[in-house]
């Protein structure tokens, strides 16, 4: 029997490093690309001050987009019975700034050291808030998958209910992952700028 509890956070870890590990692929690959771009001139230079640093309605943008939007999303895809669909918006918000940051170390390696570790400290704990969330539906789907299999299976298999499901996954979504947005927010509107100008001023 699946249970939601036995191996939430073991869960969330694995997401977190399989993650982490498909963003270094991304960003490995791209700086090789990279080398082989002749003209970077229509290559924006990429920096981690935006218009809503220091600013409450940053602070309340990322939160309610990472925090409300992003999750519902992934939800709608976890009601879809295909094993980890609901893996695309981590792969896409992983994918673009990996990109985003190969490149640059193949446009210029210091400017990519200064890129990738101004993001560095954001960009963990984003990845970890959506591995919570990544475990939080993995039991979600699970649960849709099975039954719907049990329709196809001599013997059914026993699993939770989904009413058991969606509760235990809204009180994680509610003690786990809207706090860690919340800090993961909080980084990125006053914490990151500081520690990239810290990290312009040292070289």
């Amino acid at each position: 029997m699946l249970e939601i509890d036995k191996g939430f956070i073991k869960r969330t870890n694995k997401f977190f490093l399989f993650t982490v590990g498909v963003t270094t692929a991304i960003i490995f690959i791209f700086y090789i690309l990279g080398l082989v771009i002749d003209d970077f001139s229509d290559f924006p230079k990429a920096s981690i001050n935006n218009e809503h640093k220091f600013k409450l309605v940053g602070l309340f943008t990322y939160f309610f987009n990472n925090g409300f939007i992003l999750p519902f999303i992934m939800l709608i895809l976890s009601i879809i019975p295909i094993p980890y669909l609901y893996y695309l918006n981590t792969l896409s918000t992983v994918f673009s700034l990996g990109m985003l940051i190969g490149i640059h170390f193949a446009y210029n390696f210091m400017d990519g050291i200064k890129l990738f570790l101004g993001f560095l400290p954001h960009l963990l704990i984003e990845i970890y808030s959506l591995s919570l969330m990544l475990s939080i539906l993995y039991v979600i789907n699970k649960v849709i998958i099975n039954k719907l299999m049990n329709v196809f299976r001599k013997e059914t298999i026993k699993t939770i209910s989904m009413h058991h499901a969606v509760i235990e996954g809204i009180k994680k979504y509610i003690k786990y992952f809207l706090p860690i947005v919340l800090i993961a927010a909080i980084i990125e509107t006053y914490i990151s700028p500081l520690w990239y100008y810290f990290l312009l001023s040292l070289f």
